[in-house]
């Protein structure tokens, strides 16, 4: 199990924080470099989510169905059930349930359906940076110019979706390359 959640954890720390980007460089390409193809780097993209939505899936199955740890499954029951138990059933659907709708070709061919999910899957860090800013620069009341960057860890984030988006087109294209020859 403790596997299983390391797995889980790196793909969403190196892939999904800031797969929106990826999709934003996508939709970035499509609209002024008309020779670069974008298609299979969507479908990477979209299949990444796929993949990670139905990891959480079996996770969720997991600690609510199985209990493997108490611990977790006491978490889950607490969030599921407590006072903010809406936003974390909106959080759940939108990060976990949401990407399947990728398994379609038809949703998974569309650039902007695409990225509204991407988006609603980094909906939950967004919020969480956004209000770390807010109360960082409320709480400074010096005449610091650096009150308004964001922080480092958000940059690697950015940097990571832009990666991920570069690394998707150039396979992409490579790929596109080869069945044009072929």
């Amino acid at each position: 199990m403790e596997l299983f959640i390391e797995l889980l954890s790196f793909i969403d720390d190196h892939f999904i924080d800031g797969i929106f980007v990826s999709v934003l460089l996508i939709i970035i390409v499509r609209k002024f470099l008309k020779s670069i193809k974008t298609g299979t780097a969507l479908e990477i993209i979209s299949y990444l989510m796929v993949i990670y939505c139905l990891l959480s899936i079996i996770y969720l199955f997991l600690i609510s169905v199985v209990k493997v740890d108490s611990e977790l499954y006491a978490s889950f029951i607490n969030r599921a059930t407590g006072i903010y138990k809406l936003t974390y059933i909106l959080m759940l659907l939108a990060h976990s349930f949401l990407p399947l709708l990728l398994l379609f070709k038809k949703f998974r061919s569309k650039l902007y359906l695409v990225f509204f999910i991407a988006l609603f899957m980094n909906l939950g860090w967004l919020f969480e940076s956004f209000v770390i800013h807010l109360t960082t620069i409320h709480r400074k009341f010096d005449d610091d110019r650096n009150a308004f960057l964001p922080f480092d860890s958000d940059l690697i984030i950015f940097g990571k979706g832009f990666l991920l988006g570069i690394v998707a087109l150039i396979i992409g294209n490579i790929k596109e390359h080869r069945l044009v020859k072929n």
